[in-house]
């Protein structure tokens, strides 16, 4: 990532936000409607594990959570997949995935938005080295001038 100002994004009625833990209810209550299964597993487990919210960014609408963006830095509660590559730098490592979007909002730039946003809280604590783990979403990102930099392989061996 560049050395460039990043600023918080604007979208007319809609807050971003890191999670405080006192929100941890309606944010769960939002993944189970919207995103149940592995986001809400992995959330709820983050919470057990003692996460206090400042690794999920939120989008608001009024008062409702209508989308997320996980951002990880080493401080995470646990090691998340996109900063096992920490060791390959010199500096402070975040990641951003998994970011979802309530469907009724979808298709208003509050995707590329909110992925901006987890950009500024990650330079807000002086990381400017940011991967995505994993994604099939490369054009989505390429908007935002990211590109990629490693690629994983599947290998099969078929024992007898």
């Amino acid at each position: 990532m560049s050395n460039k100002q990043i600023n918080l994004p604007y979208l007319e009625n809609i807050k971003f936000s890191i999670l405080n833990l006192e929100e941890k209810d309606d944010f769960l209550s939002f993944l189970k409607e919207n995103f149940p299964g592995r986001w809400e597993y992995e959330a709820i487990h983050y919470f057990m594990k003692g996460g206090k919210g400042r690794e999920f960014v939120i989008a608001k609408k009024n008062s409702d959570i209508v989308g997320f963006c996980r951002i990880n830095d080493s401080h995470s509660p646990f090691i998340a997949q996109n900063v096992y590559w920490a060791p390959l730098f010199d500096k402070e490592l975040g990641g951003i995935e998994p970011l979802g979007i309530a469907q009724k909002e979808r298709g208003k730039g509050l995707g590329i938005a909110i992925v901006q946003a987890g950009i500024y809280f990650l330079y807000q604590r002086k990381i400017k080295d940011v991967v995505i783990d994993w994604t099939d979403l490369e054009n989505f990102y390429r908007k935002l001038g990211w590109e990629a930099w490693k690629q994983y392989f599947v290998f099969k061996k078929v024992l007898l």
